[in-house]
């Protein structure tokens, strides 16, 4: 009778209720047992995740702060071109202006013979200071401005040499010289002459000795070469 009345009550209204109650209170415990366990593993997860980030942004940052300051540290390299840019561009400079300053030009004289082929006459040429003296003599090989002048070394003729010792010039020209000359004792002494007084303009020079392909000249016509020959300043007409 009494295992009945018991029966009834857990049976009855309230108690089913209750019953219900605990029978929930006991999943949801469970459930929230299993998501506390489970939660904490997703939480770390997250959290080394956003460490890394962390650790990885700072390392960033670090990083870009590192190479600016790395940066700054750093010599200027672009000053340093610019300047090797200078040092250079001046070099090409002296250079140039030692290549200039031995090419200058000077204005001397080169000698001609009058109409009547009794005297030496100058004109003024412009030549090379580097090679003054193969200019001069090249140019009195060539006609003259005053037309009534006249070339007397002749065209054909090739400088092989000039070397100056002493003040004394050694030229060596070729066999030309000689064999295509105006043939006459006054032309041999006015053709000497125009040679030696042209070289001698240069203050370095004070007497020409004559060589023909490596041989010395030591007469031409009636003129005796043999010593060296200095300058002739009473052949020169004034003008």
């Amino acid at each position: 009778m009494k295992k009945s009345n018991l029966k009834k009550r857990l049976l009855s209204y309230p108690y089913r209720v209750s019953l219900i109650a605990v029978i929930l209170f006991c999943i949801i415990s469970l459930i929230l047992f299993t998501f506390g366990c489970s939660s904490p593993d997703n939480t770390n997860f997250k959290e080394a995740a956003n460490d890394q980030a962390n650790n990885n942004q700072s390392s960033s940052d670090y990083s870009e702060e590192d190479i600016e300051e790395e940066q700054e540290n750093e010599p200027d390299n672009s000053l340093n071109k610019d300047t090797a840019a200078k040092d250079n561009e001046q070099t090409e400079e002296e250079e140039e202006e030692e290549v200039a300053g031995s090419d200058e030009e000077l204005t001397t004289k080169v000698y001609y013979a009058d109409e009547q082929g009794e005297y030496l006459v100058s004109e003024a040429r412009v030549v090379s200071s580097a090679n003054k003296y193969v200019d001069a003599l090249n140019e009195i090989m060539k006609k003259p401005i005053d037309s009534s002048l006249i070339n007397l070394v002749p065209d054909t003729t090739l400088i092989n040499s000039i070397t100056i010792e002493d003040g004394l010039a050694k030229i060596d020209l070729s066999k030309n010289f000689v064999e295509n000359r105006l043939t006459s004792d006054v032309g041999d002494n006015l053709l000497v002459y125009s040679v030696v007084n042209t070289l001698t303009e240069f203050s370095e020079i004070n007497f020409v000795t004559f060589y023909i392909d490596g041989e010395k000249l030591d007469t031409l016509g009636m003129l005796d070469l043999k010593d060296p020959i200095s300058r002739r300043s009473d052949l020169i007409k004034n003008q």
